[in-house]
């Protein structure tokens, strides 16, 4: 695993752990704790790939572009903030929970 700096890049993995939280009406979905209490059911889970590189806009300028896939069904977005990955996240979510939550 490889950490990213504006310097450049290291070899040693982060020491941190992110934590993606999509907030839906009515609850919170913390995808790292689904099934983790294998006597329990956990909700169901749902498998999203995300891609991110840097794009050059010319005159020595870039800028960070990404790309948001669910698995299952292949629907795909393109984003260049992380609002608009989160939109995403939230309406698939929500219309793969029936729309309830």
């Amino acid at each position: 695993m490889r950490r990213f700096h504006e310097s450049g890049v290291t070899a040693q993995p982060p020491s941190w752990k992110p934590e993606l939280k999509v907030q839906l009406p009515g609850r919170t979905i913390r995808p790292g704790l689904m099934g983790m209490n294998k006597n329990q059911p956990g909700p169901q889970s749902h498998l999203f790939t995300v891609r991110l590189w840097v794009e050059a806009l010319g005159d020595g300028q870039t800028e960070w572009r990404g790309q948001v896939q669910h698995v299952v069904s292949k629907e795909k977005q393109y984003f260049r903030d992380w609002p608009s990955l989160l939109a995403f996240l939230r309406a698939k979510l929500q219309e793969l929970e029936g729309g309830h939550g």
